[in-house]
């Protein structure tokens, strides 16, 4: 003889017992949020004022800090998307954080953003297009470096 299951409150005993009842089990459940925890890639530092100069580039975007102020960062990164023939079609810019939405000349989606850490140092995002391009975001890079140079 099976024993109801020991819950105070009848309304929610009715809630589980076809949950546990269907004959399916926990197994598939739990399979299923083990797959989704696999899936979900490791988590990153995000940078801060103490973040060393330099680059990375991972799951489509290019990431980097540079030792200088938002302004000429900003100034370097519309050089160097006008050297490299694309077109700016948005400007967003403030003293806290900074963002170019432009086009290549195949029409893909170029996007840099910058965010001030500190007085002297900025945060740099650079994605081409929705799954990513690294060479051209490096290429891009490279040019905002030139422009930076002293």
């Amino acid at each position: 003889m099976k024993r109801p299951l020991a819950v105070a409150n009848p309304t929610r005993q009715s809630r589980l017992r076809p949950l546990i009842h269907r004959g399916r089990g926990v197994a598939p459940l739990l399979l299923a949020a083990l797959t989704g925890l696999a899936l979900v890639p490791g988590c990153t530092t995000p940078p801060t004022a103490d973040s060393p100069a330099g680059m990375t580039y991972s799951r489509g975007s290019l990431r980097a800090v540079e030792d200088a102020p938002m302004d000429r960062v900003l100034r370097a990164s519309r050089a160097a998307l006008h050297s490299l023939d694309i077109t700016e079609l948005d400007l967003q810019a403030s003293q806290i954080a900074s963002l170019i939405d432009g086009r290549a000349p195949d029409l893909t989606k170029v996007s840099v953003k910058m965010r001030a850490l500190s007085p002297t140092k900025t945060e740099l995002k650079i994605r081409v297009s929705t799954l990513g391009d690294e060479t051209l975001s490096k290429q891009i890079y490279e040019r905002i470096q030139i422009v930076l140079a002293p």
